[in-house]
């Protein structure tokens, strides 16, 4: 009963969110290289070729190229690479729609000319990062929160069909990687889309899983909170990491009052930096100060840094020439670093370079599950449309319930085995044997011991195992007495399965051995509907009728 269930829960929710899961996937796996795309279409911008001798300006001197630059617009930071081809990048306080996103300026560290601003391709990963996160409905209903909710709960919903999909995967086959991970892409047709559904499925479930477990962060309020009670780290609103070029990327604000001259400050702030922390930085972002305080801070990823937000903060007492606070990310508690880096987790970053381009191939792959379970449900309509069919001239025979009533017990999963079942019921009426037409599931070995003779029609689902609705009568499959009992059966499977080709037929065939029964034929296997095979049924079933 609760493969069953798994099994209506897969495909229904399966075909009802499958498209929104397709549009969440495949925007999320064309941000995974967000930064490295915008640097290499932008690479004018972000890059410089320094000439031989040539050294880097003070931060003082690349302030005043911005001002030049870009009159009367307010500096919030200043980002400064390690390596020598990466332009300097000054955030300007956006206005208007960019005010909360701020303004990049990317100047050459060692001339101090403007190189450009916006990059190209910026605006594109911003409405595909939208579409991840809201579905556009912000732009579409001036509300992301409809958005978000939609994509929580179809995340929730992937959760649960990885669950699933696995638990119907799991019966006999817990012992063999090869069938649970490998494929032949010389099946066909319903055997091919199976196996492409389930095998890819499988190595992508734990992918899958640690997008949504992690992607949950920013949909619910209350998720996010559970977290960070069970990990025990306090909330913090923090800065981002730098942007594709290569400069503060961090969501700033406007300044409320006029900005000092923070020239000398900046300068002397380097310096202190640079005898802390020498050349073991990747970037640097020194946030400006917009008093006359004189405490300035920054924010550097180390040199040796696993993921881009494992971001490591200094805050630096120009007066006192000393480094008041050095907040390094290697040193903070584990619990605290995994809580840091919500989004590398969530995008596999977090594990490296590889895991990032499985984790993108992972995402970009949602639509293949999405089609082929369409495809697969669409087929299995078409197989139970038949199968009514069969069953409405079957019944228009007129079913003879009598004493002599001979019991039809099917296992299908697609719907062809049940098709077979009722013609065979019809073919078995029309030469006056009354006849009873059951799923294998809805009986059990004692029904089968009150029996004279039976006819069983059986499917192999997937990788040997049974179709769901027989397993309840599977799990019951224990000795039986069943010596006054003859059978006939029909095995339904697919050769290219090599030695799981009709596996369950055969198992049910050794069972009902086992317990004494004898068969009225031999056993008819059918490599996937082979008509020969059908036709060789058939002349079972006309034994039968001159029998009867």
């Amino acid at each position: 009963m609760f493969r069953k269930f798994c099994f209506q829960f897969h495909w229904l929710v399966g075909i009802t969110v499958g498209l929104v899961l397709a549009v969440v996937g495949v925007s999320g796996g064309l941000l995974s290289f967000e930064q490295a795309i915008l640097r290499h279409i932008n690479r004018k911008v972000v890059t410089v070729i320094p000439a031989p001798g040539a050294t880097v300006l003070a931060p003082s001197e690349l302030l005043e190229a911005a001002r030049s630059a870009a009159p009367g617009r307010t500096v919030v930071t200043l980002t400064l690479h390690a390596r020598s081809d990466r332009a300097a990048v000054l955030t300007l306080a956006g206005s208007g729609p960019a005010a909360r996103r701020g303004e990049s300026l990317y100047v050459n560290p060692y001339t101090g000319e403007a190189q450009g601003g916006a990059l190209r391709g910026q605006p594109f990963f911003r409405n595909v990062r939208r579409l991840h996160r809201w579905l556009l409905m912000d732009a579409l209903t001036g509300n992301r929160d409809a958005g978000r909710q939609v994509v929580g709960a179809s995340t929730v919903l992937l959760i649960l069909l990885v669950i699933s999909g696995i638990v119907l995967r799991s019966p006999g086959q817990l012992r063999s990687w090869r069938a649970w991970l490998t494929f032949s892409p010389k099946r066909k047709g319903r055997a091919f889309l199976w196996e492409m559904h389930a095998v890819v499925g499988t190595w992508v479930a734990p992918l899958y899983l640690l997008a949504s477990l992690t992607g949950l962060y920013w949909s619910y309020e209350g998720y996010r909170n559970v977290l960070h009670r069970i990990s025990g780290v306090p909330r913090v609103v923090r800065g981002h990491g730098p942007p594709a070029g290569g400069g503060g990327r961090g969501e700033q604000r406007p300044p409320e009052a006029p900005q000092p001259d923070p020239g000398a400050t900046l300068d002397r702030a380097w310096a202190l930096f640079r005898e802390t922390v020498g050349d073991d930085y990747s970037w640097v972002m020194i946030r400006l100060p917009q008093t006359a305080a004189t405490s300035v801070r920054l924010t550097y990823l180390d040199a040796r840094a696993r993921h881009d937000r494992a971001l490591s903060r200094m805050t630096i007492d120009v007066d006192e020439a000393l480094v008041a606070d050095h907040d390094r990310y290697a040193d903070r508690p584990l619990p605290v670093r995994l809580m840091g880096s919500m989004l590398p987790l969530h995008s596999a970053s977090y594990f490296g370079v590889v895991p990032t381009a499985l984790m993108m191939a992972a995402a970009l792959a949602m639509p293949l599950f999405t089609v082929t379970g369409w495809m697969m449900y669409l087929q299995r309509r078409r197989q139970n449309r038949a199968a009514r069919r069969a069953m409405q001239e079957a019944r228009s025979e007129g079913l003879k319930e009598d004493g002599k009533t001979l019991p039809i017990l099917y296992a299908s999963q697609g719907g062809f085995g049940k098709t077979l079942a009722w013609q065979s019921a019809t073919a078995l009426q029309q030469a006056g044997q009354g006849v009873t037409v059951k799923e294998l599931g809805r009986v059990t070995p004692a029904f089968l011991a009150g029996q004279r003779r039976v006819l069983f029609v059986v499917s192999t689902f997937g990788l040997g195992i049974s179709p769901t609705g027989a397993r309840p009568f599977v799990v019951q499959m224990h000795k039986t007495d069943l010596s006054n009992l003859q059978y006939g059966l029909l095995s339904l499977g697919d050769r290219r399965y090599g030695e799981l080709y009709c596996k369950f037929g055969r198992e049910l065939e050794i069972w009902l051995r086992d317990c004494g029964a004898r068969p009225l034929f031999a056993t008819v296997e059918v490599d996937d509907g082979n008509p020969d095979a059908l036709q060789e049924w058939q002349r079972c079933l006309l034994c039968l009728k001159e029998d009867t």
